[in-house]
C-alpha cells in the first residue's frame, strides 16, 4: 500500500481535490431550499474552513482550489453594483497576501524567483496607476471619466494577473507540483468539452460550469497541454495519450462547429496547434500551417467576418469602427492613455455607425493603448516576448516526458493567448466587457506562464529529475 502511494502521489493529490469539490457541490445542490443568504453564508464558511485547512497543510494546495472556485463556485463578494468579486479573484490574492506574509514573518526574507519575466507586468501595474492619475485631468468638455469604484476594479484586473503569475511562479517548487495542476485542468476541462459535445447535456453542463469560465483561455489552454502532452509525453502510457488526442479533436470539433461563429473558440486553439507543430515537428507544422494560410486566403472574406463578428453580434463593420474611435479618443493621451476603465465613458462623444452609444473595442491591445497608452501597450508585449524567450530557452533544458511536452504546450499557449487578444479582452480582462468574471478564466494562461518560470528556477538551483 505505502509503495502504491508513494508511486501515485498525483493520482491522490487530484482525488483529495475532486473530492473537495464533490462535498461543496452537493451541499449546494441538497442546500436549495435554504435562504439564499443562509446558503451563501454556509458555502463561504465551509469553503473558507477547507481553505485554512489546505493551506496550514500545504498551501501550494490553493492553486488548483482557485481553479476549482472559478470553474464551480457562482458566488462572490457584493460590490454595491451588479458585479461580484468572484472568489477566484479572492483566492488569487488571499494566497498572495499569506505567501508574502508567510515570507516577511515566519521566514524573515523575500524569497522571490528574480525572474526577467516579473519586470514588464510589475511596470505594467505601475503604468496602469500611472495612468490613473494622468485619467483624472479633464480631457474632453463634454465627457465625465468611469465612476472611482470601476476605475479601482480595472486597476485590479491589471494587479491580478501579475500576482497569480508571480505566485505560480514561485510556489510551483517542484515539478510533480506544476504536474498536479496541469491534469486537474486537464481532467475538470475535458468533462466540459465531452459533455458540450453532446447536444442533450450542454444545457446542464454550461450551468455546472459558472458563467465565465468558459471563455477563450479555457479551450486555448486545454487544447495547447492535452495536445502536446498527447504528441510528446512518452511517458504516458499509449492509450492515455490516444484518450488526449481524441479529446483535443472533441474541442476542436465543438469549438469550431458547435460555435463556429465564436471565432474564440477556434481560431486561438488552431493557432496553439500549429505552433507547437512548427516547434516540435517543423516540416509538418509549417506545411501545415501554409496549408491553412491559403484556405484562409480562399475563404478571407467570411473568415473575416466570423473572426470579427462575435457571440454579441458584432458586424466586422462595427468591430472595425469600434477599433477605430477607440484610438481615436485614445490618441489625446497617447503616451499613458486615459486611465483605467475610462475610455468607455468617452465613447458617446463619437457616433458609431450614426449611434451615440457607450462601447467597448473587444479588442485586448486597443484595450490596453486605450486605458495605459503605448507605454502600457508596449510593456504588454515586452512580457509577451520575455515568456517566449523563456520557452524556447527552457525546451532544450528540460527532461522529457511531461516536462518537455508542457514547455511545447506553453509556446502553443501564449501564441493562442496573442492571437486570443485581437478577438477580445480575454488576457486581461476589461470591465466593460469580458469583466470580473473573465478572471475565472484568465487566470488559466497566467498560472500556467508561472509554470514556465517554476521550471526556469527548478534547473537552474535544483537537479535535473524534480519529479520527486
Amino acid at each position: 500500500m505505502l509503495r502504491f502511494i508513494n508511486q501515485h502521489r498525483s493520482f491522490i493529490s487530484i482525488t483529495r481535490v475532486l473530492i473537495v469539490l464533490g462535498v461543496i457541490l452537493a451541499s449546494w445542490h441538497y442546500g436549495q431550499q435554504a435562504s439564499r443568504q443562509t446558503l451563501i453564508f454556509l458555502s463561504f464558511l465551509t469553503f473558507g474552513a477547507i481553505a485554512v485547512v489546505l493551506y496550514l497543510r500545504n498551501y501550494r494546495l490553493w492553486l488548483p482550489t482557485i481553479i476549482i472556485a472559478g470553474f464551480f463556485i457562482p458566488y462572490g463578494m457584493q460590490t454595491g453594483t451588479q458585479t461580484l468579486i468572484n472568489l477566484s479573484m479572492l483566492l488569487t490574492v488571499g494566497l498572495f497576501g499569506l505567501w508574502f506574509l508567510d515570507m516577511l514573518l515566519l521566514k524573515r526574507h523575500l524569497d522571490i524567483y528574480p525572474s526577467r519575466t516579473f519586470l514588464p507586468l510589475i511596470a505594467l501595474f505601475i503604468a496602469a496607476i500611472l495612468s490613473f492619475a494622468v485619467g483624472q485631468l479633464p480631457w474632453f468638455a463634454f465627457g465625465t471619466p468611469a465612476p472611482l469604484r470601476t476605475q479601482f476594479g480595472a486597476i485590479a484586473m491589471f494587479a491580478l494577473p501579475a500576482l497569480a503569475f508571480i505566485l505560480s511562479a514561485n510556489v510551483l517548487e517542484k515539478s510533480q507540483w506544476l504536474e498536479n495542476l496541469v491534469w486537474l485542468f486537464i481532467i475538470l476541462s475535458g468533462i466540459y468539452m465531452i459533455f458540450r459535445a453532446i447536444p442533450q447535456s450542454q444545457n446542464a453542463i454550461e450551468t455546472i460550469f459558472v458563467k465565465g469560465s468558459k471563455g477563450s483561455l479555457l479551450w486555448t489552454w486545454f487544447i495547447a497541454l492535452a495536445f502536446s502532452q498527447a504528441l510528446l509525453n512518452k511517458s504516458l502510457a499509449k492509450h492515455w495519450r490516444i484518450i488526449l488526442g481524441l479529446l483535443v479533436c472533441i474541442a476542436m470539433y465543438t469549438g469550431s462547429l458547435l460555435t463556429g461563429s465564436w471565432a474564440s473558440g477556434w481560431m486561438p486553439p488552431l493557432i496553439a496547434i500549429l505552433t507547437i507543430l512548427i516547434f516540435c515537428l517543423p516540416n509538418l507544422g509549417i506545411s501545415l500551417a501554409l496549408l491553412t494560410g491559403t484556405l484562409g486566403v480562399m475563404n478571407y472574406s467570411k473568415i473575416l467576418n466570423l473572426v470579427l463578428a462575435s457571440s454579441e453580434q458584432y458586424s466586422a463593420i462595427t468591430r472595425w469602427e469600434a477599433w477605430r474611435i477607440v484610438t481615436q479618443i485614445a490618441s489625446i493621451s497617447p503616451l499613458f492613455g486615459l486611465g483605467p476603465a475610462n475610455y468607455y465613458w468617452y465613447t458617446p462623444l463619437i457616433p458609431i455607425l450614426g449611434y451615440y452609444i457607450r462601447f467597448n473595442s473587444h479588442n485586448q491591445y486597443v484595450d490596453i493603448f486605450a486605458q495605459t497608452g503605448i507605454i502600457g501597450i508596449l510593456l504588454f508585449f515586452w512580457f509577451i516576448g520575455e515568456m517566449t524567450l523563456l520557452a524556447l530557452k527552457l525546451r532544450n533544458r528540460v527532461s522529457d516526458g511531461f516536462q518537455k511536452a508542457f514547455v511545447y504546450g506553453a509556446l502553443g499557449g501564449i501564441a493562442g493567448m496573442v492571437v486570443a487578444g485581437m478577438l477580445g479582452d480575454w488576457v486581461i480582462p476589461f470591465v466593460y466587457n469580458v469583466g470580473f468574471d473573465g478572471f475565472r478564466t484568465s487566470v488559466l494562461g497566467w498560472f500556467f506562464l508561472g509554470g514556465l518560470v517554476a521550471l526556469e528556477q527548478i534547473y537552474r538551483y535544483g537537479p535535473v529529475d524534480n519529479h520527486s
